[in-house]
């Protein structure tokens, strides 16, 4: 297993940050409010990104219409969980917006959008934080491993049996 320092570690998000803000970018414009649209969409772009890098990825449901993400390295059975959520709550007034809620501005270095940073941010730093594992050689691949959740249903009140309750219930994490 290797080490790295903290040089090289900002050289590894340096290398992938165009490919995290696009693929940030990419989740804000999908819109996935809770009660009004489904998640599925964000699923389905979470997997569409980790095939990307040839990361291992599911859709996990207990309704298909609302898939979970599930992003996997690693082997073993000691692990741990990178967990967010896919769905974010309602835009309110548009008016009130400096900027339309789903067009993942950019403005300066900061992007302007519902659900960006919760949670859709983490979404994307997470499956980011996979490929610097693998690619870095920091993770024991054949005795650990990692898994990124994209959860449905959080804004309902986070009890839903449909996210992350469902995952551990089924044994899915």
């Amino acid at each position: 297993m290797a080490s790295i320092n903290s040089n090289e570690l900002k050289a590894y998000s340096d290398k992938y940050q165009g490919d995290i803000l696009g693929f940030l970018q990419d989740l804000v414009q999908i819109p996935s409010v809770n009660g009004w649209e489904t998640e599925k969409m964000v699923a389905v772009r979470v997997l569409k990104e980790a095939q990307k890098w040839e990361l291992p990825a599911r859709l996990v449901a207990r309704d298909t219409d609302r898939p979970n993400a599930l992003v996997t390295i690693g082997e073993g059975e000691k692990g741990f969980a990178l967990i967010g959520h896919m769905d974010t709550v309602a835009e309110g007034k548009r008016e009130d917006w400096t900027f339309p809620p789903f067009s993942a501005t950019l403005d300066g270095n900061l992007l302007f959008g519902r659900g960006a940073a919760d949670n859709k941010a983490g979404i994307a730093c997470g499956l980011y934080t996979l490929v610097l594992l693998r690619e870095s050689g920091l993770l024991d691949m054949e005795n650990i491993y990692v898994t990124l959740a994209g959860a449905v249903d959080k804004e309902s009140g986070a009890c839903s049996p449909l996210g992350v309750r469902y995952l551990l219930d089924s044994g899915s994490l």
